[in-house]
């Protein structure tokens, strides 16, 4: 009997990249069994000029960057979150009664984030300076110096209103299918 060396060589070639192709494989089946099995997936990523924003697949919103004006939605009665800057991503702040799935965010190119809820309604956190931008009914200072939380900006998500209308109205913004951020300006 006669062994060839070079056939050796060759079917351990071939059976060494089968096993490599079925590992690759059960790869990509446990990833994706991970990923149905309930942890998200980033959905959306939005860039604005100080800090960013992604969506997950759980509808729940995640900010990271500078934080000088609320820009990252972080509570900013918690001193943990009140950083001036995050490197890392981390969820932004929803009040208790906002269980709302997201479907959209965006970072705009301002200190203002802006989500839409899957029924329809509009979020804003972040800079509130001169303009109310937030469309909460409450314009900010300047935010010159040492602006406050609540005011010039704002930690936690605030439901926008619809048009224009005084602090603590409730005629909100709803069936929306749409947003947008620019600098100083959201849009619906």
């Amino acid at each position: 009997m006669v062994i060839k060396i070079n056939d050796m060589v060759t079917n351990m070639s071939y059976f060494l990249r089968y096993k490599l192709a079925i590992i690759k494989i059960l790869i990509v089946i446990m990833i994706s069994l991970l990923a149905y099995l309930g942890h998200a997936q980033n959905l959306q990523i939005s860039g604005g000029n100080t800090f960013s924003v992604s969506l997950c697949s759980d509808g729940q919103v995640f900010a990271w960057g500078k934080n000088d004006v609320g820009q990252l939605g972080r509570d900013a009665s918690n001193v943990k979150y009140a950083a001036a800057f995050s490197s890392t991503p981390s969820p932004v702040y929803r009040p208790l009664a906002n269980s709302l799935k997201m479907k959209q965010a965006d970072a705009g190119s301002g200190s203002t984030g802006i989500v839409l809820a899957c029924d329809g309604s509009v979020w804003q956190w972040g800079g509130n300076c001169l303009n109310g931008n937030i469309g909460n009914g409450i314009q900010g200072g300047s935010c010159a110096g040492s602006p406050t939380d609540g005011g010039d900006y704002y930690s936690v998500m605030q439901q926008v209103l619809k048009g224009a209308q005084t602090p603590n109205a409730t005629a909100f913004l709803t069936n929306i299918s749409y947003i947008n951020a620019s600098t100083q300006s959201s849009f619906a």
